[in-house]
């Protein structure tokens, strides 16, 4: 059985409250145990689309679509508790709680179900060694890259059906670029269904199923990586490939 779409996002049109519109008509999907990166300059959009998809920011015109529901405008709370849940950029930790209280916090919609949230507590800390071997730590006196590993892995305490992740390596020195990376290679081995934005775009072209390319709020490339990275326009702009010219 072929993996089905569990996001489509169609013709989406979103701004803030100045009145402009960041994403214009932008539209992508994302299959069961699929990962999609998205690459793009700054001010693409890229950050905007994530938000528009978790709730927190209500489109204009278009739709979104989650496991066959559409959830367009529904609030973040809810599409958490459906199974999509963001991972904002810049290692959003609360630094003066320790790192088994910060995970507790991404189990909050299981508060219920106590016998739950212990269960993910103790996967999470066999998944990430790094975080068991520090677990009674502050979460501030964590290295970059650790601080990141802990904001994915108090992402999914939420046990999400996706994944996203907004440029998890933004900051980061190249042992924590390295470490956060090899965290999402192992969450994609496990069919975990990931949407991440990307600044560095090898990386991202290394781990996903697909590429998208954002540009002034739309989505103007998207297919499979293999062939979207070796388009001329994405080699030149993200990958740093600059065809030679001919005499």
């Amino acid at each position: 059985m072929s993996p089905f779409n569990l996001l489509r996002v169609h013709g989406i049109t979103a701004g803030y409250r100045n009145g402009v519109d960041v994403l214009r008509e932008a539209g992508l999907d994302v299959r069961e145990h699929e990962t999609v990166a998205i690459l793009g300059s700054n001010g693409a959009g890229k950050s905007t689309l994530l938000s528009a998809i978790a709730g927190l920011l209500t489109p204009s015109s278009g739709t979104v679509e989650f496991a066959g529901e559409n959830i367009t405008g529904m609030p973040a709370h809810l599409l958490c508790e459906r199974g999509i849940v963001l991972v904002s950029s810049g290692r959003m930790v609360f630094p003066d709680q320790t790192v088994e209280d910060n995970l507790a916090v991404g189990a909050h919609i299981h508060r219920r179900d106590r016998s739950r949230s212990a269960r993910l507590m103790q996967a999470a800390f066999e998944r990430f060694d790094v975080l068991a071997s520090n677990r009674r730590q502050l979460a501030g006196r964590l290295s970059g890259g650790q601080q990141q590993i802990l904001v994915i892995a108090r992402g999914l305490m939420a046990k999400p059906k996706l994944l996203m992740l907004d440029e998890p390596c933004m900051g980061l020195d190249p042992a924590g670029i390295d470490a956060v990376f090899e965290t999402i290679g192992k969450l994609r081995e496990e069919g975990v269904a990931m949407l991440i934005v990307e600044k560095i775009a090898r990386l991202a072209e290394s781990l996903a199923d697909r590429l998208a390319v954002m540009e002034m709020g739309r989505i103007v490339l998207f297919g499979d990586t293999a062939r979207v990275a070796t388009d001329s326009r994405v080699e030149e702009a993200y990958l740093g490939k600059v065809k030679p010219r001919l005499s």
